[in-house]
């Protein structure tokens, strides 16, 4: 005798249709995020395995544009982000597995200049809570570090002058305060530069309001 659908098969049959669509969503969104990634070319995505070997099961094609490197260099050859990371900064590869957390990294090119690559890694856990993997992205922050260094060692540049200039340099705020004055102060004027003085206790600081 078949079976004579119930009014108690409706419920099931919903739900199981609401989770048919779920998936189906689900992979849609999984398969537009796979082509986001894998069609930018400012930023490289990776996931490196753990277990059972120490492999790359995922690299975009980022690396391309930012290294002049292929993909399929480090998919075929798992070494080579030892190659090409500099060793300064190899130790810092299994460091800060914490995406709030990016940890900066200098890598050859293939023209033999480094850029440097600012990482954001999570740790892939499997049921049991051992790492298996890593997965991170890699943004190109080269121009950025960079302006700064250059803009540090300006200032590292001046502190040196102005600390060995012979002549008397002062910094006065608007109320009159002395902020800074070069070791020349106490040379030139008797006052111990790490001293504090005013338009009233010091000479050089005695500007018309």
């Amino acid at each position: 005798m078949e079976h004579e659908p119930s009014a108690s098969d409706a419920p099931a049959s919903a739900n199981d249709e609401r989770l048919r669509a779920v998936e189906q969503d689900l992979r849609a969104a999984d398969e537009r995020f796979r082509l986001l990634v894998e069609g930018a070319r400012d930023f490289i995505s990776y996931r490196f395995r753990l277990v059972p070997d120490q492999r790359f099961e995922h690299v975009s094609d980022g690396t391309m544009s930012i290294l002049g490197v292929p993909a399929e260099r480090f998919l075929d050859d798992p070494d080579t982000w030892n190659e090409l990371i500099h060793p300064d900064d190899r130790e810092k590869a299994g460091h800060e597995l914490d995406p709030a957390t990016p940890v900066v990294m200098r890598w050859r090119r293939a023209d033999g200049e480094y850029v440097y690559l600012e990482h954001r890694r999570m740790p892939v856990y499997d049921a049991h809570g051992d790492l298996i993997a890593v997965e991170g992205l890699a943004h190109d922050v080269t121009e950025a570090t960079l302006a700064r260094e250059e803009i540090e060692a300006s200032e590292r540049r001046l502190s040196s002058l102005v600390q060995n200039v012979s002549d008397l340099i002062i910094v006065v705020n608007p109320d009159g305060e002395m902020t800074y004055a070069s070791p020349s102060l106490e040379r030139i004027l008797g006052y111990p530069a790490a001293s504090s003085c005013t338009r009233r206790t010091c000479p050089a600081c005695a500007l018309p309001s």
